[in-house]
């Protein structure tokens, strides 16, 4: 992963404003991480499908090939650090800050920044972050929630979809479906 200098133009923004989407989720729902007291189950709990999320995308990211830019800029909220009091309390957080600063953008290259997208997805799950993954060529935007579930967000989904539903046959219990807004 390197920092990186992006035209504002190269980020497709328009990609949120869609009323159709398509989404990642599975039976088990964890919203926004655990408790400070969860017991050592619930953690457990809550890791093991973090682990298995982050698999799948970097999964996805390896078969679409594509180069993946994070940054102050990429994401539908306007910051992507949330601003908890006592955030910096929080070892996912520290980890993830480490490597990344909420001022710059990076380039991802899957194959060599596997633990970014562990960070990623644990910070947020948790809801300390709300850090969107794009993929610049492919024009894709990859969103884990503090809803346990990641939220695609894309210009043409017959293109990539087929290649989610292909990857996601490896894991039982998580699905991919369409979500619809009428306003």
């Amino acid at each position: 992963m390197h920092k990186i200098k992006i035209k504002h133009e190269l980020i497709n923004k328009t990609l949120y404003d869609t009323n159709d989407f398509y989404y990642i989720s599975c039976k088990d729902f964890w919203d926004g991480g655990f408790e400070t007291t969860a017991s050592l189950e619930e953690k457990y709990s809550f890791y093991k499908l973090a682990n298995k999320f982050s698999n799948i995308i970097k999964e996805i990211l390896i078969e679409l090939n594509d180069d993946v830019i994070i940054g102050k800029t990429v994401s539908e909220k306007s910051y992507i650090f949330e601003k908890w009091s006592d955030i910096n309390r929080y070892d996912a957080f520290m980890n993830l800050t480490e490597n990344i600063s909420k001022h710059n953008h990076y380039l991802i290259n899957i194959k060599n920044d596997g633990i970014i997208i562990d960070y990623i997805v644990e910070n947020n799950f948790r809801y300390l972050t709300c850090i969107d993954l794009y993929l610049l060529n492919n024009k894709i935007i990859i969103q884990p929630t503090c809803h346990s579930e990641v939220i695609i967000y894309a210009e043409d989904y017959t293109k990539i979809i087929p290649i989610i539903q292909n990857i996601l046959k490896n894991y039982n219990d998580v699905y991919c479906d369409k979500m619809s807004f009428d306003f």
